[in-house]
C-alpha cells in the first residue's frame, strides 16, 4: 500500500472468493474525493462498496454491483433485494482474461457508474451505464471491494 497526501494509490491483490469487503486504502480521506477509477482483473461480479462510515459496517451505504450474472446494479442496503438502479448487458462486462477498467463518481447525491478506457493522459471515462439519484447529503468517508464469488485483482 502506498498513500501520498491528497492521493490513494494502491494494489489489491488476490481479494479471495467471498462476500467479505476489504477496505481500499484505510485511514484514507474520501470525504474529500467524489470520484474513484480503478481496474479489475475477474471473472464476474465484483462489488464495490461506499460508506458513509469508516467501516464496511455502516448502514449508511451504497453497494454497486458489477455485472453479476450480466447485470449491474446499485442498492443503498449490502445484499438488499431493493435495487435502485439496474442495467442488464448482454454479456459480462468482466472476464477472467482481460482487465476491466471502471469509475464511480458521487457528488450531491448523484451516484454515476461507468466503464473507464485508458488512454496516454490517463484515464478516460465513458458514458455511465449507471446513474442513481440519492441523498445530497451522503458523503463517503470509507470505500470496500469484494471479488464475492470470484477471485479479483484490483489495481487503484
Amino acid at each position: 500500500t502506498g498513500q501520498e497526501e491528497g492521493t490513494c494509490q494502491v494494489m489489491i491483490t488476490d481479494t479471495p472468493p467471498g462476500y467479505a469487503y476489504e477496505p481500499v486504502c484505510p485511514g484514507f480521506s474520501w470525504s474529500n474525493h467524489t470520484s474513484l477509477t480503478f481496474v479489475v482483473l475477474t471473472c464476474d461480479g465484483p462489488h464495490v462498496l461506499l460508506s458513509a462510515g469508516a467501516t464496511d459496517l455502516d448502514p449508511v451505504v451504497y453497494e454497486i454491483v458489477l455485472g453479476l450474472d450480466g447485470q449491474s446494479l446499485i442498492r443503498t442496503e449490502k445484499q438488499s433485494p431493493s435495487r435502485v438502479a439496474v442495467k442488464s448487458h448482454g454479456a459480462n462486462i468482466t472476464n477472467c482474461d482481460d482487465v476491466a477498467a471502471f469509475y464511480v463518481s458521487w457528488s450531491e447525491g448523484l451516484l454515476q457508474v461507468g466503464k473507464a478506457v485508458e488512454t496516454s493522459w490517463g484515464f478516460r471515462w465513458m458514458s455511465p451505464f449507471l446513474t442513481y439519484q440519492g441523498n445530497e447529503t451522503f458523503v463517503v468517508n470509507s470505500v470496500h471491494v469484494s471479488a464475492f464469488t470470484n477471485r479479483a485483482v484490483w489495481g487503484f
